[in-house]
């Protein structure tokens, strides 16, 4: 077997048109991806029926979920495939509007042996369409710059636009927290990634992440109330890091900067400022029990 065999996982959901896009990015690679494992997290916009269409290939694994299990769910749920349906070395983990420039995996698969394979994960420089930066990961603190010759920077943890890591580190680590349910499970595994092996941003490993919305510019002060479930989860799944991961006063922090975001609820809000308020505040009382089920594949 090709010791940098690669396996791309998609995870999607009624995003038809952009599935189709980012698939078409994947197969002008100008290196041959193995695999590529696309999650269909019971989509209800025809995608099941246009998967159907491309079938199965050595190349193509098409999974289609009886049931929408969530972003989490669904990105847990489609690593566990990917371990288990071929024998690739690594796993490239991406959402449906991910869309990689054609060296992307060229990039990643060079820093891997330029790293004698010693790391958690390597995540891409992500940028909006207007090519300002966005899903910026969080630097490792006083380390960061170690690599920065290298044209890496030392992180944390990322998000799931473009995350690069080992199989051996799925069989040590496990996989993404299922109950998380969104925004946040992400940020857990790739904080239990980067604990088991220095990460890294590589910085000419760039992807656009083709938002209808800059996500910087959308907070729960002024996003749609029909969003408020996924802030409860992300104040919730937050807090459960940090008490995982960091520190007691960093979880501190953390908590005083939600009452914060209360505060800007209640002065800058346009509605529904009560309904905004009861949900940060469940979702940090929720958060100082909560801890997420890690399971190993």
């Amino acid at each position: 077997m090709n010791s940098k065999s690669t396996c791309a996982i998609i995870v999607t959901y009624n995003r038809i048109e952009l599935l189709k896009e980012c698939i078409d990015k994947l197969l002008n690679q100008t290196t041959k991806i193995n695999h590529i494992l696309i999650f269909n997290n019971n989509s209800t916009d025809g995608t099941r029926e246009w998967l159907a269409k491309m079938s199965e290939s050595d190349q193509l694994i098409i999974i289609n979920s009886p049931k929408n299990l969530g972003g989490a769910g669904g990105f847990s749920e489609a690593v566990r495939q990917g371990y288990i349906r071929t024998n690739d070395n690594y796993f490239w983990l991406m959402d449906d509007d991910t869309m990689p420039n054609k060296e992307v995996l060229s990039s990643l698969q060079t820093y891997a042996d330029n790293l004698h394979n010693h790391f958690g994960f390597l995540c891409s420089k992500v940028l909006w369409k207007d090519d300002s930066v966005v899903n910026v990961p969080i630097l490792k603190a006083n380390k960061w710059y170690s690599k920065l010759n290298d044209q890496i920077l030392e992180v944390e943890r990322a998000t799931f636009v473009s995350v690069f890591f080992k199989r051996t580190s799925v069989a040590k680590v496990g996989i993404p927290a299922a109950d998380m349910v969104i925004w946040g499970d992400d940020t857990e595994y790739t904080t239990r990634l980067s604990n088991e092996s220095p990460s890294y941003l590589v910085l000419d490993s760039v992807v656009y992440h083709k938002t209808p919305i800059k996500i910087s510019d959308v907070t729960i002060v002024n996003d749609d109330k029909n969003r408020m479930n996924r802030y409860f989860y992300g104040i919730r799944n937050n807090l459960a890091v940090s008490r995982m991961y960091s520190s007691r006063v960093k979880t501190v922090k953390i908590f005083l900067k939600d009452i914060k975001t209360i505060i800007q609820v209640l002065i800058a809000s346009k509605d529904n400022k009560f309904f905004r308020i009861k949900t940060i505040l469940k979702g940090m009382f929720v958060g100082l029990f909560f801890t997420p089920k890690i399971k190993k594949v």
